[in-house]
């Protein structure tokens, strides 16, 4: 299932941590994350319904990413817009309008981090929108959405109902996260060895600076 990690202000030189995991059918069509020449958004592409799970405005420093919520409500195909679409709006826009764009649409339930990473201190937000269990409509009683600013440490989200219990897979690596970050040096070598992990897991050869 998809799972969201960030970590908020946890160690001296790397202000915000975030790995996200996204499943989704093998068939379904997708494109390779770049950096996109129109929306100048740093992200991969959802062909089927044209949004994303994450991404980064390169100029305005805007991030965002999502994982769904685990209900049986969903909106008609016809009527909702793609939960894709407000990672993207986050991520070009800010949050400032997020909540506005929330409401006036049909959304299927999420999860949802977001806010400007270009920064010393990001200033990171949560955003949430699900049913209760049994609930059938998005007026209905019940419905939880809204916003809150994420605290200074870790944060874990997966497609549990936020209504509900925190799963124990979330309880599990927010742990984990930060004990690791506990003990990972605060040094310029720590900066670049983080670094170099997604540019060497896309079979780029790029290697550490040199030490003298």
């Amino acid at each position: 299932m998809c799972i969201l990690v960030a970590a908020l202000g946890c160690h001296p030189s790397l202000p915000f941590i975030c790995a996200h995991n996204r499943d989704e059918q093998r068939d379904r069509p997708s494109r390779d994350d770049g950096l996109e020449e129109d929306s100048q958004l740093l992200c991969g592409r959802d062909v089927k319904a044209g949004g994303t799970v994450l991404g980064v405005h390169a100029v305005g420093g805007g991030f965002a990413a999502l994982t769904n919520c685990r209900t049986t409500v969903k909106w008609p195909e016809d009527e909702r817009t793609s939960r894709g679409l407000l990672v993207e709006f986050l991520a070009a826009n800010g949050t400032a309008q997020a909540e506005e764009f929330i409401r006036s649409r049909k959304i299927d339930p999420f999860h949802a981090i977001a806010g400007h990473i270009f920064c010393d201190s990001p200033e990171i937000s949560y955003f949430w929108s699900a049913p209760a269990e049994g609930v059938q409509g998005q007026d209905a009683e019940g419905w939880s959405s809204g916003r809150k600013i994420l605290d200074r440490g870790v944060f874990v989200v997966s497609n549990e109902n936020p209504l509900g219990e925190t799963w124990p897979k979330c309880a599990w690596l927010r742990r984990e996260v930060q004990a690791f970050l506990d003990q990972l040096p605060g040094s310029r070598w720590t900066i670049a060895g983080v670094s170099h992990v997604p540019l060497k897991s896309r079979g780029l050869n790029v290697g550490l600076p040199n030490r003298s």
